[in-house]
C-alpha cells in the first residue's frame, strides 16, 4: 500500500520517517533530563565533599589556634625564662666584681699586717733581749720571723 505524498516530500518517506524528528527530539530529551539528574546528583555528592571539606577545615583551624596558644605560652614562659637568665648573669657578674675586689683588698690586708709585723719584730726584737735575762734570751724566743708557722717560733726551754 502506498501512502499519500506530500507535495514537500518525496513519495518514497514512510510516516515513520516523516515522524522521526519528534521521536528524536522524546529521546533527546529523556537524555537530557538523565543527564540533568545525574548532575543534580554529582553536584549534591560535591555539596556533601565540600561540606566535609568546610567541616575538616573549621577543626583544623581550631587545632591550629590551639596550637598557637601553646606557642605563645610557650614564648611567654621563655622570654620570662631569659629574662631571668640574664638578671641572674649581671648578678653572678657583680658577685665576681666584688669577690674580686674582696680577694683584692684582703691581699692588701696581709700585705700591710706582714709589713706590720716585720716592722714590729725588727724594733720589738732588741727590746724584748734587754729584757729578758742573758740565760732565759734563747728559751722564750726563737730568731725565726713571725710568718713561719707557731711550732717553730717557739723553743723549749733547756733543761
Amino acid at each position: 500500500m502506498k501512502y499519500a505524498s506530500c507535495p514537500e516530500r518525496p513519495a518514497s518517506e514512510s510516516p515513520i520517517t516523516l515522524y522521526s524528528p519528534v521521536a528524536l527530539d522524546s529521546e533527546y530529551t529523556q537524555r537530557l533530563i538523565s543527564q540533568l539528574r545525574d548532575a543534580i546528583n554529582l553536584a549534591y555528592r560535591y555539596q556533601d565533599a565540600l561540606s566535609q571539606c568546610d567541616a575538616s577545615l573549621l577543626s583544623t583551624l581550631e587545632s591550629l589556634n590551639e596550637v598557637r596558644l601553646d606557642l605563645r605560652t610557650c614564648q611567654e614562659a621563655l622570654n620570662l625564662e631569659h629574662q631571668r637568665h640574664n638578671e641572674t648573669t649581671e648578678l653572678l657578674g657583680r658577685v665576681f666584681k666584688e669577690a674580686l675586689r674582696s680577694g683584692e683588698i684582703a691581699d692588701d690586708l696581709a700585705r700591710r699586717l706582714a709589713e706590720l709585723r716585720s716592722s714590729s719584730w725588727s724594733i720589738a726584737q732588741p727590746a724584748r733581749q734587754m729584757m729578758a735575762p742573758a740565760e732565759n734570751a734563747q728559751a722564750a724566743f726563737s730568731d725565726v720571723p713571725p710568718e713561719a708557722p707557731i711550732h717553730t717560733r717557739l723553743k723549749l726551754p733547756e733543761v
